[in-house]
């Protein structure tokens, strides 16, 4: 088991909600569905590590309700940290 592995095993385990959480060479993203999950996964992630940023995007839904030239979007939050 990698130490990204192992990183990303220990945050699932944080009890924060997540939609994705993603850990390469020194990065670590973690993908929210609400700005307030966002920013307890800031103030956790700071704590061992540079927390870079909060932004705001969209991602396809898992399932898409519209058509293919207007796919359903799901509003999310991405914090970014770098140890």
């Amino acid at each position: 088991m990698t130490a990204q592995q192992k990183m990303k095993t220990a945050l699932e385990k944080a009890g924060i909600p997540f939609k994705a959480i993603e850990c390469y060479g020194s990065q670590i993203v973690v993908t929210s569905f609400s700005a307030d999950a966002a920013n307890k996964w800031a103030a956790l992630l700071g704590k061992f590590a540079t927390v870079r940023g909060i932004t705001h995007s969209y991602d396809d839904a898992v399932e898409n309700k519209g058509t293919c030239l207007k796919p359903t979007m799901v509003e999310v939050y991405r914090t970014f940290a770098r140890i």
